[in-house]
């Protein structure tokens, strides 16, 4: 009788550990998980003295508006473009909820951001990204870490083409914007266009 139950044993112990092993191999692997983007081009923003061209950008609706339009859409807005008078910051995008825009008034680009009752908090970080990896990101695992992290900024100074700058919006949204061109015309004309990338 106990020369049956050894092989008996033996086939138990087998299964046991190939059940095991099997159960091992089929683990999900871990690890960072990456979002994908959304790529939004040729973004056209005007100074706060344009006519023409709004300064005011939404993110999630990829709209530019003008002064009064932003007025009534105030959750939309995430960026704000202003030429500043000062030559190391002309160029600059910054949240409505800088304090720039709660200055007095000859000192306010966008005297009517002022009395809005929605500021969303965009936060803003430069990214060492050249354009070319920017154009080529499909995901947001070259900022996810950064941006996920201590991002305070609530502006973007001193902008070159070239600049590529990652963003955290007021519902989280993680993304970046790559300044193509910028227009120093007059102040009736000046504007910058940016290439806007964002998670889905």
């Amino acid at each position: 009788m106990k020369n049956i139950y050894k092989p008996i044993l033996l086939i138990s112990i087998v299964s046991t550990l190939f059940i095991s092993c099997a159960k091992e191999e089929v683990k999900a692997p871990t690890g960072p998980v990456y979002t994908a983007l959304i790529s939004h081009s040729m973004n056209v923003l005007g100074a706060q003295t344009n006519l023409n061209i709004g300064s005011f950008y939404s993110t999630a609706y990829d709209s530019v508006f003008f002064r009064a339009q932003a007025d009534t859409n105030q959750s939309k807005i995430d960026l704000i473009y202003y030429f500043a008078s000062q030559s190391t910051d002309s160029f600059v995008i910054a949240s409505p909820k800088n304090s720039i825009f709660n200055a007095s008034t000859d000192q306010n680009p966008q005297v009517n951001v002022k009395t809005w009752t929605v500021k969303n908090n965009t936060t803003f970080l430069k990214l060492n990204i050249s354009p070319s990896t920017f154009n080529n990101l499909t995901t947001d695992s070259l900022f996810q870490n950064d941006l996920d992290s201590n991002v305070v900024a609530t502006n973007a100074v001193d902008l070159k083409i070239g600049d590529v700058i990652g963003f955290k919006t007021a519902t989280g949204k993680l993304g970046a914007f790559h300044v193509r061109a910028r227009n120093f015309g007059t102040a009736l004309t000046r504007s910058m266009t940016i290439d806007v990338k964002i998670q889905q």
